[in-house]
């Protein structure tokens, strides 16, 4: 049965956890709140940082610290593109000036409360947070499960990911990983299993496969979902795509299978960074005159302050 829970599964509230870490896919839930908010900015900061709190208070285990890291795209051509040159190009960039204006603003308002958003160049967001998971979680990478194993008791770390975007489950192969999607599903490890009947080590294969034309990946011909379910499963991936389409079906996989893996080989910088609740006790009525509607979007800051 596939679990639909507005606050974290019990099993994964761990004692012992030393932090909570909630890595926000920016330019995702940046987006989500522009296309909710009527193209009105001051009401997109405000659905913006409500989306924030609510899953803040629904990712908190009493008593271990909460912190935020905000992960942005890459600013620079994507590394991707020099892979394959038509990598997202049936994606339209909204060249609309009530939008530019509110990315803009936000991220004014992301730095006056002092954050910053993190990214890598030639890197995309997800790569980024990969990178951040890769580092703080641990996985098992052995063929076989180790017996009597103990290494994954020095992580202390819990991670949420705040994000829609599903190349990000491939993060679910780690430990104590949880993917947070507005307004309330979190999917952990077991969820995803139960909904995509294989190993969460194995999604990138299975994308792969089936291919993704929201990023323009082909994927290999003859495979859909259940076929590519029925291959992991059975351990045939490679004898399958062979038979189905021989050299250029196993160069299409290869192209896909390097366009789909994430790279959690990034040195990310972390550091230095502030990763607290947003600062603005002492600094209401500067914000209130700095932004747009700054009183009503100054409510929602403050909102979400409180559940740090």
């Amino acid at each position: 049965m596939k679990r639909n829970n507005n606050f974290r599964p019990p099993e994964s509230l761990v004692e012992g956890t030393e932090e909570t870490l909630v890595l926000v896919d920016y330019s995702n839930l940046l987006y989500r709140a522009w296309f909710v908010s009527s193209k009105r900015a001051w009401v997109a900061y405000c659905k913006f940082f409500d989306m924030l709190r609510l899953c803040v208070k629904r990712s908190k285990q009493k008593g271990v610290p909460l912190k935020v890291i905000f992960v942005g795209e890459s600013k620079t051509k994507l590394k991707r593109c020099d892979i394959f040159e038509g990598y997202k190009g049936n994606r339209k960039p909204i060249n609309d000036d009530k939008f530019q204006k509110f990315r803009s603003g936000l991220e004014d308002i992301i730095r006056f409360l002092g954050w910053e958003v993190v990214s890598a160049e030639g890197a995309e967001a997800d790569d980024v947070i990969a990178s951040i998971v890769n580092k703080k979680c641990h996985r098992c990478l052995c063929t076989t499960p180790c017996e009597n194993c103990d290494c994954h008791l020095k992580y202390k770390t819990d991670v949420v990911i705040f994000s829609g975007d599903r190349d990000l489950q491939q993060c679910l192969a780690w430990d104590r990983v949880l993917i947070y999607r507005a307004p309330g599903l979190f999917v952990d490890r077991n969820a995803f299993e139960l909904e995509y009947g294989i190993p969460a080590a194995k999604y990138s294969v299975y994308k792969a496969l089936i291919g993704d034309k929201s990023d323009n990946i082909k994927g290999v011909e003859g495979f859909g979902p259940v076929h590519a379910r029925k291959a992991i499963n059975a351990c045939c991936v490679g004898e399958d795509i062979w038979e189905t389409g021989g050299k250029e079906a196993a160069e299409d996989f290869k192209l896909a299978l390097s366009l789909v893996n994430l790279n959690t080989k990034l040195e990310v910088p972390l550091d230095g960074l502030y990763l607290g609740p947003p600062l603005i006790k002492g600094k209401e009525d500067e914000f209130a005159k700095k932004f747009d509607k700054g009183r009503k979007v100054l409510l929602e800051v403050q909102r979400l302050a409180e559940e740090f």
